[in-house]
């Protein structure tokens, strides 16, 4: 009996310490994807092109990146031209800015011209 109660407590306490120690390696591997995820945008954007960085606590960041380091970039906001060095750890997310597309353009040169071209077939048409 007490033989069998001591297996018994041995078999749980390893189940119970890999268990434990999946869990943190998980977690750490989670952590440097998120990692490697935010280098990869930063390295992805070039230093003329406008970025919004989201950090970890919905923190919303506009600007340029300046250089990329080992551990963090530099962002120098667009407004005040100050620049901030962030951690990759610290990012949630990189994404760029980009000018309205051409299809945007068009919509709105319609929208613009459609008026004109009405009043301009309605003046024609009285003469």
């Amino acid at each position: 009996m007490r033989r069998s109660l001591i297996a018994l407590s041995l078999v749980g306490f390893l189940m119970q310490a890999t268990e434990t120690g999946f869990a943190q390696a998980a977690q750490g591997s989670e952590e440097s994807v998120a990692v490697r995820k935010a280098r990869a945008a930063v390295a992805k954007a070039n230093t003329t092109a406008k970025v919004t960085v989201v950090l970890n606590d919905n923190t919303k960041l506009k600007g340029f990146i300046l250089n990329a380091g080992d551990d963090c970039f530099t962002l120098v906001d667009a407004k005040t031209n100050k620049s901030n060095c962030i951690k990759y750890a610290d990012v949630l997310r990189v994404q760029r800015q980009r000018p309205p597309a051409l299809r945007s353009w068009v919509a709105l040169a319609a929208g613009v011209a459609v008026p004109f071209i009405i009043v301009a077939v309605a003046l024609h048409s009285d003469y």
